[in-house]
């Protein structure tokens, strides 16, 4: 086995061996989660059980993350030990990528630091910890990010995108909406040459919606409407659907999207907490006090040390116009201007964190970088 794998095995164990560790120790105590058996994973089972789900309406949310679970179970059996383990593995997978990005555009040690800090993220430990779609979709963010990031060189390089991108909204449908953005970078940005930079661009989204169509067909056989994805989807475009009256509560689950785009940035950013926390219970997240000395210090260790940092690396990437770093930026502003539309928090911003750290540590290496060519130059005169 070459260096290089034996230290993505060495990240992949880390971070895989923490999450188990943690949802053993912290994750499944009622104290935190009052209720493991979530929605997501009642679904899952149902799925499971039989074929039913095919023909009739299953699930108001997207059904990406239980149709996973229900495969994870249909290999390893039903349990809720089984779901955790899934998250755990999808939670260890991103370090590859958290790496791949660093050392092959960034830095190798940007890479390496970039991927141990996310396999110590106490914020990932503890969503993996929970039977929600949230560790899916930031690592099906991450590696889609990964991917796009990049030069596309051949024409499968764009299906992979587009498959890709088309898995993650299913598992998340907010992220449709960012798709006018990413077809205008891949259009401008794909290759280095404009005319095959829009062949690549449009192959992506055929690919997306082509994956698309035979679900459309499925849902419109079931809700007697062209359904895009899920039920869900009209939370986000108010009028789209006519939801179903059995599933309405739960589409259209409470949210903070009305409070206001002052608030909604202000808890994407937020370093601590300072205000009551009422969760969602029917999905296993539990209330949190307003203000939670345990929580406000691992965030702040984990997460407000390295904002500074995170600042930094963003305006050297711009300023230098620093190709991936630069990219990521991109990524972290546009999912921040979605976010701001339809709702901030912390488990919000859990897809943008490894973009985040990336650029951290990226800031935090160019700051480095250049001490020491102070230091040199100090040195070096007489």
């Amino acid at each position: 086995m070459t260096p290089d794998r034996r230290t993505l095995l060495a990240l992949f164990a880390i971070a895989f061996g923490l999450r188990l560790l943690y949802a053993a120790v912290v994750g499944t105590s009622p104290d935190i989660n009052p209720n493991p058996s979530s929605f997501d994973y009642r679904v899952a089972q149902r799925i499971h059980d039989n074929l039913a789900w095919i023909g009739q309406p299953f699930t108001p949310s997207a059904p990406g993350y239980p149709l996973a679970l229900a495969l994870v179970f249909r290999v390893l059996g039903v349990g809720l030990w089984r779901a955790l383990i899934f998250n755990a593995a999808v939670g260890a997978a991103m370090t590859f990528f958290m790496y791949r990005i660093g050392e092959q555009r960034l830095g190798r040690n940007v890479g390496l630091f970039s991927a141990l800090w996310l396999g110590l993220y106490v914020h990932h430990m503890h969503l993996a910890s929970i039977v929600i779609r949230d560790t899916l979709v930031a690592g099906l963010f991450l590696w889609f990010v990964f991917i796009v990031a990049r030069p596309f060189h051949r024409m499968r390089n764009a299906v992979w995108a587009g498959v890709l991108y088309a898995a993650l909204t299913f598992v998340e449908p907010m992220l449709l909406l960012l798709l006018p953005i990413v077809v205008v970078f891949l259009a401008l940005y794909a290759t280095g040459h404009r005319i095959l930079s829009l062949q690549y661009a449009f192959l992506f989204v055929s690919t997306v919606f082509i994956l698309n169509v035979p679900w459309t067909i499925r849902n419109y056989a079931v809700y007697g409407e062209p359904v895009v994805i899920a039920l869900e989807w009209s939370r986000y475009l108010p009028g789209a659907v006519r939801p179903d009256a059995a599933f309405a509560p739960d589409a259209r689950r409470a949210d903070r999207r009305g409070a206001g785009l002052w608030h909604n940035a202000r808890e994407f950013w937020r370093v601590v907490r300072s205000s009551d926390s009422p969760g969602d219970p029917a999905r296993g997240v539990g209330p949190e006090p307003a203000w939670s000395l345990r929580h406000n210090a691992i965030s702040l260790v984990n997460y407000g040390l390295l904002l500074p940092f995170a600042i930094a690396g963003a305006v050297i990437a711009v300023r230098r116009r620093r190709g991936v770093a630069a990219v990521l930026v991109g990524f972290v502003v546009s999912y921040f201007a979605l976010r701001l539309f339809v709702g901030g928090g912390e488990r919000a911003r859990l897809p943008a964190e490894p973009l985040i750290i990336l650029l951290a540590f990226y800031g935090l290496m160019e700051a480095w970088a250049w001490r020491r060519r102070g230091v040199e130059s100090s040195s070096a005169e007489p």
